[in-house]
């Protein structure tokens, strides 16, 4: 019989892979473990870029990066600037934002304000015609009611907070029906012309029977700044507005020429 080397190894190493299965495993885990771990493209790529840098700085060659470096911060500082640039918008736009919720939630006080101000901003004259403006009140006033006055021009104006008080003097002669219509009117007008003081002496003369010497102090407010031609944008369509409205009024309730002689012809009997 003839001896067969090949079949005889096979034998061996089936029974010594039945026999030890734990050292086959070990083999075989050996066999695994010795294969590198897969990583991923990315990964590699960045692991050969930082020896490429280190590589070049241990060469000395670190000139090769500052274009690049110069790139970078130049880039930082764009977005920086933009980045800036853009949160300053941001809160112009998010102020805004609020100051139309404000209108909003206050709208009705607001117009309301809005009315006051473009109606009683006009009553007070400008403080560059003050002395002028003073004077020709008063002396439309008198004339209107028929009043031979003394106005002496001797005003007293005195600064207070953000306005300008100005009073003026007056004196003349007139009885006390025509005085009580007077100081009516005045303090009724529209004109913010206002008395502060009165003195009224009975004249003694049998010739004036019924007259009295007056004195009357008036007084007058002048605003350093009016505010509403600068706050509101359609200042000119609303003072338009309101004359348009007033006009009529005024037509309405101006009293007959003839009234005011009338008047001062029934008061002087």
């Amino acid at each position: 019989m003839a001896f067969d080397f090949n079949q005889l190894k096979q034998r061996f190493s089936k029974q010594g892979a039945t026999q030890d299965p734990a050292a086959t495993q070990q083999v075989q885990t050996a066999t695994t473990a010795s294969k590198p771990a897969k990583t991923s493209p990315k990964v590699e790529a960045l692991k050969r870029g930082f020896l490429d840098i280190k590589a070049v700085c241990e060469e000395g060659k670190i000139k090769l990066f500052a274009k690049q470096v110069v790139v970078v911060l130049l880039a930082f500082f764009g977005v920086r600037y933009l980045v800036g640039k853009i949160n300053a918008q941001k809160e112009v736009v998010m102020d805004r934002i609020s100051a139309i919720a404000i209108q909003q939630t206050h709208q009705d006080d607001y117009v309301a304000n809005k009315d006051r101000l473009l109606r009683l901003e006009p009553l007070f004259p400008d403080i560059s015609k003050k002395n002028e403006w003073l004077i020709q009140s008063l002396m439309k006033t008198f004339s209107a009611h028929q009043i031979q006055a003394d106005i002496n021009g001797n005003a007293n104006e005195k600064a207070e907070g953000s306005y300008t008080v100005m009073s003026q003097e007056v004196s003349f002669k007139e009885s006390f029906a025509n005085v009580g219509k007077f100081v009516a009117d005045v303090e009724n007008g529209d004109d913010f012309l206002r008395l502060s003081n009165i003195t009224i002496s009975k004249v003694m003369d049998s010739a004036s029977l019924g007259q009295n010497t007056v004195t009357m102090r008036f007084a007058t407010l002048f605003p350093k700044e009016k505010y509403a031609k600068r706050l509101f944008k359609d200042y000119e369509q609303q003072m338009k507005k309101i004359n348009a409205q007033a006009a009529p009024a005024a037509n309405t309730s101006a009293p007959a020429p003839s009234e005011p002689a009338a008047q001062g012809g029934t008061n002087a009997l």
